[in-house]
């Protein structure tokens, strides 16, 4: 076992690449079960969540292969690969919110069923603490899901919901014709990562998988009049 959240890891290290050989990198869950997540190679990286949040992910890195791995420490990675390497810490964003993108379609039980090929075309949007992904009144851009962080989302000034991972808003976007959003949707206290699914890949979900969109929608409508008709799906 190369890391495991569940054990205890050196303070120091910011950061595992793979020098030589093959990592199967798997997400622990509910009860100790493991769901392969990705299998990583030659330079890939893992255990990046802590380095960029200060929290450990529930990741599981096992060795495929044998394999060669180093653990750099944080204030190496922070100053000197940094500085050798400009574009370092833009690629290990990109590559963490990839996995939290991965990680939301294995666990999140309206998203799960999506196709590899909708899954690709989902971009992942980092919002800084106190940041506003939608604005009541404004045009409605798509659906959301929370995917790290806890946001409020208030309607005329009053607060209708604190969300948390898992989360999606706008819902008024399934409809496919509505106008605006229905709340203003803010991060709290630290930095947000959320999956947009703009109104193009809603188009393209309802097409070739309207089961999905059936199913979201059918959740959203159960939830009125309390979430739902402020556009928010609750799943816990």
């Amino acid at each position: 076992m190369l890391l495991d959240s569940g054990r205890s890891r050196k303070r120091d290290v910011g950061l595992f690449m793979i020098v030589r050989g093959a990592v199967d990198l798997s997400l622990r869950g509910i009860g100790g079960r493991l769901d392969h997540l990705a299998e990583l190679g030659q330079w890939d990286v893992f255990g990046e969540s802590r380095l960029l949040t200060g929290r450990v992910a529930p990741m599981v890195a096992s060795a495929r292969t044998e394999v060669e791995v180093l653990a750099l420490p944080e204030a190496f990675v922070l100053s000197e690969l940094t500085e050798e390497l400009p574009g370092f810490m833009e690629m290990l964003r990109d590559t963490y919110h990839s996995r939290l993108k991965d990680t939301l379609f294995i666990h999140h039980p309206l998203l799960r069923p999506l196709e590899p090929e909708i899954r690709g075309r989902l971009r992942v949007k980092a919002l800084p603490a106190g940041g506003v992904a939608v604005t009541q009144g404004a045009p409605c851009d798509g659906l959301y899901v929370i995917l790290r962080g806890r946001m409020i989302a208030t309607a005329s000034g009053q607060i209708v919901a604190s969300l948390q991972a898992g989360d999606l808003f706008n819902g008024d976007a399934l409809t496919m014709d509505a106008p605006a959003s229905a709340v203003t949707v803010q991060a709290t206290g630290e930095e947000v990562a959320l999956l947009q699914i703009d109104r193009e890949a809603l188009g393209f979900i309802s097409a070739s998988q309207p089961s999905v969109v059936e199913s979201l929608v059918e959740h959203l409508l159960a939830l009125q009049p309390s979430y739902g008709r402020h556009g928010i799906i609750r799943t816990v």
